[in-house]
Formats: structure tokens, C-alpha cells, sequence
């Protein structure tokens, strides 16, 4: 089968993420690859080592429809010099520009859409027909339930569990502690998203703030790049912490390849979107590192969290309820074992490689458009 798998973005993201598990792990005898980007980013150049066809598709401006049309063209071209079986489009925005490509062309289209829903791009992908749509969690389905489709999916994960991962943690978190001055008997919370305000960071230093006031062994990092480059949500961020004079003791280490690592380094993992998330891959390879997590009782998190009791939930967009999670996982420090243990168990079962052959299941299943 021929796989054409189209991302708008060419940065590193959490819908990229899942995409460069599928270059890593699909059955490269059965399936061939090739890939299309709508931006220009370091993926176009980095995703190079998959030894795959890498498509520059010329650039256009939604609100432009002249500019669109000159693009779906290039792709059409593509699909059919490469006789394209299948269309993997990601996000609402990949769906919107390839769904009538691959219409027009009677090719195969799954639509993996990672949220979050609401936008009037998500509204408009969904009146495109297509022939599976691919949801993160049971909450993105409900959100955009009325996506026009044969099918529809909901499929968790994935996460990289490396070989032997086991034996590397002690290390790793050691290195990270180590590199950012934190001592072993301190206790440090993680927060790790993209800089965006929707992804919490104001509300967990909201949270943190007096925590550590009572707190001399509380610290904190902070990793994730800028969204798109605008560094101004990130720069109140630090105004925030310098104005508090925790500098020392809160440190944003920008945007960082090797999360495991700092997975494996933290004592916790806070989550504190201020919008349900769709899923929270991160959560994912928190739990897989052994790391506990605190999330809010929305979205993805609570639907992977809650019914199994693998993290600890507060109310969404409370910073006092967020602070007493915090708090308690202080106080309670010494009986995490049996959390850590639980988390990783858990986590195994979206293990990418056997998240990818679910995929591929779903590629062998297709219907017909």
C-alpha cells in the first residue's frame, strides 16, 4: 500500500509526535511511505533519516481560494505520480485541504483529528466526506461527532517505551538534576507543553507560587518552545517568576528533544490545561516513565486517569485545587512507589510499536469512499 501522510506543520508538536511514530515503526514491507508538508519547519529537513519521499506543497492562504486550488493541484499531481493508495491527513486543516483532493481523485482518506475541536476549520473539515476519521480520545469523537465519514475511530496513544528503559532512568533523571541544580532530596514538578496560555503554564505557577512559599524544597521546570515562534506568552512567564524572586527555583528549559529524560528526572507531572485536552499524550509518557501525574478532571486526561485511578485529578481552571494536589504529593512522597509502578503498567498498553500495527489494522479494514 502507498501512504501519502500530510502534515500542515513542519514543527514538532504533539500531532507530530504520533506522526513520526508511524515513520518509525510501520512495516516498511508491506507499506510505503511518503510524506508531504503544507509549511516549511525543521521536519522537512530532520524527517530526512526515514529514507522516505519528502514533499515541499506550495504555499497557500485559507482565505485565499485561488492560492488553495494552485495547491491541491500539486497534490493531486503527487497522488497521482505516486500512485497513492491512501491520504493520512492530520488535524482538521490537512483534512480540509486533502478531504476533496482525494474526493475528486477517488482516493482513500483518513482524517487523524487530534483537537482541540471548535474552531470554524474544524466545523468545515467535518462537512468533507472522508473515509475514516481517527479520534485521540472518546472526548475529540463527541466533540466532532458529526464529522462526514464511513467510520470513526478512537484510538489512545501512542508511546515510545525505548529497550531497556528500565536500566536508563536512574541516569537520566540523575544528568537532568544534576544540569539544573536540583538536589535529590528536593522535590521537583514538571510542566511540559508548547507555550501557549490554553496549555496552563499561568495557572501552574499560580499554583506553585505559594506552594513554595511553605515549601523550601519545591522547584519546578518548565519545557516547551513558543507556539509559532511568539515568545510574548513566554516572556510574561518569566516577568512572573523573576517578579516573585524564584528564579532559583523555577526554570524554563525551553523546548527539549529528549522529554523522557525529564520525565524520568521530575517527582511529578503537572498537567494543567485550561481547555479540556484532547488526550494529553505527555500524561502518557509520564506514566511510562514512572512519573505520577496530576491533571485536570476534563477531557482526555480524566477519560485515561479516572476510571482506572492512575493520577490524581483536580477541578479544571482552579489554581487552590491544583495547589492542594501539588501539596499532597509532597506530603506524600514516600508512599509514590506503588503509584510510579501502577502508572508504568498502564502506560504499556499504547506501546508504539503496537500502536502502529493497530493502524495499520485500520488501513487493511479501509472502506470504500
Amino acid at each position: 500500500m502507498n501512504i501519502l501522510y500530510l502534515s500542515p506543520n513542519a514543527q514538532f508538536g504533539g500531532a507530530e509526535r504520533i506522526l513520526e511514530t508511524l515513520l518509525k515503526y510501520h512495516d516498511r514491507q508491506r507499506f510505503n511511505l511518503s510524506l508531504a508538508f503544507l509549511n516549511q519547519g525543521p521536519l522537512v529537513e530532520d524527517w530526512k533519516k526515514y529514507q522516505l519521499p519528502i514533499e515541499l506543497l506550495p504555499k497557500f492562504r485559507m482565505r485565499a481560494p485561488i492560492e488553495m486550488l494552485r495547491s491541491q493541484r500539486a497534490l493531486s499531481k503527487l497522488i497521482r505520480q505516486n500512485k497513492i493508495d491512501l491520504i493520512h491527513s492530520t488535524m482538521a486543516y490537512g483534512h480540509l485541504y486533502a478531504g476533496p483532493v482525494a474526493l475528486f481523485r477517488g482516493t482513500r482518506e483518513v482524517w487523524f483529528q487530534h483537537g482541540p475541536v471548535g474552531s470554524t476549520l474544524d466545523r468545515l473539515a467535518g462537512l468533507v466526506p472522508t473515509s475514516t476519521v481517527l479520534f485521540n480520545s472518546k472526548y475529540t469523537l463527541a466533540q466532532q461527532n458529526f464529522a462526514w465519514s464511513k467510520q470513526k475511530k478512537v484510538v489512545y496513544g501512542p508511546v515510545s517505551i525505548p529497550e531497556k528503559f528500565e536500566e536508563t532512568i536512574p541516569a537520566a533523571r540523575k544528568t537532568i538534576r544534576s544540569q539544573y541544580h536540583v538536589e535529590e532530596e528536593d522535590f521537583l514538578f514538571l510542566h511540559l507543553a508548547r507555550m501557549e496560555a490554553w496549555k496552563g503554564q499561568e495557572l501552574f505557577l499560580d499554583s506553585l507560587f505559594p506552594l513554595m512559599e511553605k515549601n523550601s524544597k519545591a522547584k519546578a521546570l518548565l519545557v516547551g518552545g513558543s507556539a509559532l515562534g511568539d515568545r510574548t506568552f513566554e516572556k510574561n512567564l518569566h516577568e512572573k517568576v523573576l517578579a516573585k524572586g524564584l528564579s532559583h527555583r523555577i526554570v524554563f528549559c525551553g523546548e527539549q528533544k529528549n522529554t523522557s529524560d525529564f520525565f524520568a528526572a521530575a517527582d511529578c507531572y503537572v498537567h494543567s490545561a485550561t481547555i479540556p485536552e484532547p488526550l494529553g499524550l505527555s500524561i502518557l509518557e509520564a506514566l511510562a516513565s514512572g512519573c505520577p501525574v496530576i491533571a485536570a478532571d476534563a477531557g482526555g486526561p480524566k477519560e485515561l486517569l479516572g476510571p482506572e485511578a492512575i493520577g490524581s485529578l483536580y477541578t479544571i481552571n482552579d489554581s487552590l485545587a491544583l495547589q492542594a494536589k501539588m501539596n499532597e504529593m509532597i506530603q506524600n512522597q514516600n508512599s509514590l512507589q506503588e503509584v510510579r509502578d501502577k502508572g508504568k503498567r498502564f502506560a504499556k498498553q499504547f506501546e508504539a510499536k503496537v500502536w502502529v500495527q493497530r493502524i495499520e489494522e485500520i488501513y487493511d479494514e479501509l472502506p470504500k469512499l
